[in-house]
This record gives structure tokens, C-alpha cells and sequence, in this order.
């Protein structure tokens, strides 16, 4: 349990520079491992070709995969310690507005956070005191909780992430990849548990009144971070203003923005929503947009014979007939590079993944490599974004929920596609 006292005199910068001085190491790691794979592996499996030149051959990809796992540690470290930064810069400001509310009505504070009534106050006052006594400690309360909550997550996922990072004796680049996918897993159930602890600040206990004034409390930093962290909770949330629950739900993309955070949300991991074998990805992003975010089709009476200028399902996929709904949409609708093309002759804006918001679609390009130059072969649906920038998302095909882009990056560039570049688009209906 944090309390007042420790929670009034932390140090959160210091987690601060822990974080960065961890993706540092692991930028160092990944640019190691990376020389290795390309001056090591790639000329042993080039020029020893018998028994002794694999066996040398995984040594070297045991190397390189424990270089790689102690990487994902370090993001995942670095995300934990990140946000419990900001978590508890958070709290801290919220409590010392609270203290100064407290003190400004007249009210004393002690060195443990309760509030209580001078012995002095004005007999006539003593009613209108005690609601603000009552307030001031209702809120002081909830803020050593957040921090409470927090600091616990960020504990959590510290430890979740206690894990060897060498693979089994003997891997190959199969056994590799497994071992790599599990630690992978760690690194996720480390970034659930920081949203977790951003979300966790809210103050989902308090009456409205003490949450509009909360809301009132927070910089306008700290009321960014609720808005790209937890878009969803922070709308559902009685006592935030309609004005800032009206720019999270975004009607000028026109459609709900909410609507669709809340239904990739709801069915991240729900495939009966599926129209297609293949390609699921995209169409999980267009399901997300037209049945979640209430998005209409756009059928200029064409239907599938307008292919490019159409996004529609016919009736067999929007009843899933087996075998024949996959056949009865438009190629806009699951197709990735038609997807996104669709969207950008639509009105959809194109913008690079630094400046991603909750709600965008988000469009992994090919280099070159087994994908062609600047061709979309993946899509995802943006869910969450941490005050680090970090973008997190929701994806089907590998199903999962507020993945980590960033800290998946590196094993594009390794993998077969010959690396890819993410970019975000915002749809827009204009029809």
C-alpha cells in the first residue's frame, strides 16, 4: 500500500530514465543480434553445408535468440517502468491540487492525508466544511489508491517478465521462433498490465460531481494520457464533460469512433465474426468500422461489380452462409492494399504512425522483400496509445488486443517479408 507521505515525495522521473537507459540496451541487443544473423548464420548455412556446420549454424541462432528475448525483456521492462512514471506523476499532481483544495477552503491536512476541520472554523461555516472535508477526502483517498494500483501492476508485470531468456540446447530456427513467441506472450501480459495502470487512475468510484472536478485537476497532459490510453473507459465514465466524451466518440469521422473502439474491444478475440479463411485481418478492421462504429456501406447500386469504389458485403457474407461468404464482398473489404486505397480516395487521411490515434486503421507496407514496395499486406485497428507514444493494437490473424507495434518492429525486419513500414490511416465517410 502507498502512502500519502510516499506517494507526496516520489521520484518518478527516476523511473523515467530506467525505461529509456532499457530501450537503449535493447536497441543494442537487436543491432548485436542482427550482425550476428547477417555476418554469422546466413555465411555458415552459405558455406558449411555437413553435420559440424548446422550444429555451428545453431549455436549461432541460440545466440541470437537469447540476444532477442533479453531485448523483449527490456521494451517490456521499459513499458512497465514508462508508464508507472507517468501513472504516479499523475497522481502525485492530482493529489497536491487536492491538498491545495482542501487548504484553500480553510480545511488542515495532516502528514498522513486526512483532512479535518480547525478547531477554530466559524460555527456558521460548519456544515458547508464538513461536504468540503468529505470531498477533499474522498479524493485524496482515490488518488494514494491509483498510485497503490499502479505501483502493484507495475510490480506484476516486473516479475512477469523475471523469465530465463536462454532457449532449449539444441534450437533450430523452429524451436527458436517458438521460444521467441513465448517470450513475446510475457512482453504482452507486461503491456496489459500498464494500460491497466492507466486505467486504473480513473475514478470510477466517485460520484460525478468528484469526477468533473478530477477532470478539472488534470494538466493537460494528464488528460491526454486518458484520452489515447482509455478512450472507452474514460467515455463510459459519469462526471466527464460531454465536450471531451464528444471529441473521444469523433462523430466528424461520421461515424461512432467509440462505437468501433468498444466493438474491437468486445471481439478481439471473437472469430464467429470472421467472412474469411483468409484475410482476416482486414476484414476484422472493416467489421470494426461498419458494425461497431456503424459505418455504412458505400453500394452505388454496382455492389461487387465496383470493386474499388464500392465497400460492402453482400447478403450471404452478412448472414455467413458457409463457403460462399467469402465470396460476396468487395475486394475494399478484406483485401489490405485495397482496403487502404479505398479509404484514401474516400476521404480517409494518410498519416505516419507517430501521430496514430485511438480509432485508426493501421497498414503494414512492404519493402521490397516478399511483399512489394509500398503494398499494404496487413491491417490492424489502432486500440490504445501510451504516453511514451507507443501504439497499441487489435488485430485478428493472430488474434490479440492492444498489441505493442513498437515493440514488435524489430521481428518485421527479420522476418521473411523483408521488413514493412507502418503507417495510420483515418477513415472518413464522406458518402
Amino acid at each position: 500500500m502507498v502512502s500519502f507521505g510516499e506517494l507526496r515525495d516520489a521520484k518518478p522521473e527516476k523511473w523515467m530514465t530506467a525505461a529509456n537507459d532499457l530501450r537503449a540496451a535493447a536497441d543494442k541487443l537487436e543491432r548485436t543480434a542482427d550482425e550476428i544473423h547477417d555476418n554469422g548464420t546466413k555465411k555458415v548455412e552459405e558455406n558449411w553445408a555437413d553435420r559440424l556446420g548446422e550444429m555451428a549454424k545453431n549455436r549461432l541462432i541460440e545466440g541470437t535468440t537469447e540476444l532477442s528475448a533479453i531485448a523483449l525483456i527490456d521494451r517490456g521492462s521499459a513499458t512497465a517502468l514508462d508508464t508507472l512514471s507517468h501513472a504516479v506523476t499523475t497522481a502525485q499532481n492530482e493529489l497536491r491540487s487536492y491538498v491545495e483544495f482542501a487548504k484553500g477552503k480553510g480545511l488542515e491536512v495532516s502528514d498522513s492525508g486526512q483532512v479535518s476541520i480547525p478547531a477554530n472554523a466559524p460555527y456558521g461555516e460548519h456544515e458547508q466544511l464538513v461536504h468540503y472535508q468529505e470531498q477533499a477526502q474522498r479524493l485524496i483517498n482515490e488518488a494514494v489508491e491509483a498510485a497503490t494500483q499502479a505501483d502493484g501492476l507495475a510490480k506484476d508485470a516486473l516479475k512477469d517478465l523475471d523469465v530465463d531468456t536462454a532457449p532449449p540446447p539444441g534450437s533450430d530456427q523452429s524451436k527458436a521462433n517458438e521460444f521467441i513467441n513465448g517470450i513475446r506472450a510475457h512482453q504482452a501480459d507486461a503491456v496489459t498490465k500498464s494500460v491497466n495502470q492507466i486505467r486504473d487512475l480513473l475514478p470510477d468510484g466517485l460520484p460525478p460531481e468528484d469526477v468533473a472536478k478530477w477532470w478539472g485537476s488534470l494538466s493537460q497532459a494528464g488528460q491526454d494520457m486518458f484520452k489515447k490510453a482509455c478512450p472507452v473507459d474514460l467515455f463510459d465514465l459519469p462526471g466527464v464533460p460531454q465536450q471531451v466524451k464528444d471529441q473521444l466518440d469523433d462523430k466528424s469521422r461520421g461515424y461512432s469512433n467509440i462505437g468501433a473502439l468498444r466493438y474491437a474491444r468486445d471481439h478481439a478475440y471473437d472469430d464467429s465474426i470472421n467472412h474469411v479463411p483468409d484475410s482476416k485481418c482486414t476484414d476484422f478492421v472493416s467489421n470494426v468500422l461498419h458494425y461497431g462504429g456503424g459505418l455504412p456501406f458505400k453500394d452505388n447500386g454496382l455492389g461487387m461489380f465496383d470493386d474499388t469504389d464500392n465497400w460492402t458485403l453482400a447478403p450471404a457474407a452478412e448472414l455467413h452462409v458457409p463457403k460462399i461468404q467469402e465470396h460476396a464482398m468487395t475486394h475494399t473489404w478484406a483485401g489490405a492494399e485495397n482496403n487502404k486505397q479505398f479509404w484514401l480516395h474516400n476521404g480517409g487521411q494518410q498519416l505516419p504512425v507517430s501521430q496514430a490515434m485511438p480509432g485508426d486503421v493501421l497498414y503494414w507496407n512492404g519493402r521490397g522483400g516478399n511483399e512489394p514496395e509500398g503494398t499494404a499486406f496487413h491491417a490492424a485497428f489502432a486500440t490504445a496509445v501510451l504516453p511514451d507514444g507507443e501504439v497499441l493494437y487489435t488485430q485478428h490473424d493472430a488474434d490479440g488486443y492492444n498489441r505493442s507495434l513498437q515493440d514488435r518492429e524489430h521481428s518485421y525486419e527479420t522476418q521473411d517479408v523483408g521488413g514493412a513500414e507502418v503507417v495510420a490511416v483515418r477513415p472518413k465517410c464522406t458518402w
